[in-house]
């Protein structure tokens, strides 16, 4: 296991209890909660390849509990937004349709790097399709993240507060995607590439949550 795969480890479970930490001691809210939730489930993916890692010599391929994982942190992204403030932020009026539209871009890009792998990829049939099922939520979720990431904050003011962390999720989600078809390459420069842009990503995800959250926390 490289250091990049180990600093990785270590920022998801650092990012991860800090979460939990707050969680315990401060009173945080669903929607914290489910991010951290996320947070945890992505930790607990990259600790199970790291360690098949170290059990094989290689990034084991095919039905994995690391990509069941990654389902679940996903699930728990969309069901933040989504579940808990959608209706709250779009009452679904014609003049804001545009914000909708724009809002697909995100779950496009996934689509086209899990096409492109569909197409391109040097795995199984059933690799290819275990790998597009754990991620397809991850196209759903892009989807809201753009969406209060650019959406008109009509005074409620959840929607500008937590802006830093929408932009932040929607990368989070981009580039998790990629990570996990970069896994099926032959050597590792693209996976490197993106183990970097997921550290990035990932020290950024619970900071500008809690920030958000705590310059609204009347609105929860």
């Amino acid at each position: 296991m490289g250091i990049l795969q180990i600093i990785l480890v270590i920022v998801l479970i650092g990012t991860a209890g800090y979460g939990l930490f707050v969680c315990v001691t401060d009173k945080a809210p669903m929607y914290f909660q489910m991010v951290i939730c996320a947070m945890l489930s992505c930790a607990f993916s990259a600790i199970d390849s790291s360690l098949l890692y170290s059990l094989l010599g290689i990034y084991p391929v095919g039905f994995k509990i690391s990509g069941l994982s990654m389902f679940a942190s996903f699930m728990f992204i969309l069901s933040a937004n989504y579940g808990s403030m959608d209706n709250v932020i779009d009452e679904h009026r014609k003049e804001e349709r545009k914000y909708r539209l724009i809002s697909l871009l995100a779950p496009a890009v996934i689509i086209l790097e899990l096409s492109l792998f569909a197409v391109l990829g040097k795995a199984s049939i059933a690799d290819k399709i275990f790998l597009a099922v754990t991620n397809i939520p991850a196209i759903f979720a892009s989807y809201f993240n753009l969406k209060h990431a650019i959406f008109p904050d009509f005074s409620i003011g959840f929607v500008k507060s937590m802006r830093p962390y929408n932009v932040v999720a929607v990368l989070f989600l981009l580039f998790t995607v990629f990570l996990n078809i970069t896994s099926f390459f032959e050597g590792y420069t693209f996976y490197n590439i993106a183990t970097v842009l997921c550290i990035l990503v990932d020290l950024l995800m619970v900071p500008t949550c809690k920030y958000g959250i705590d310059k609204r926390k009347k609105i929860f």
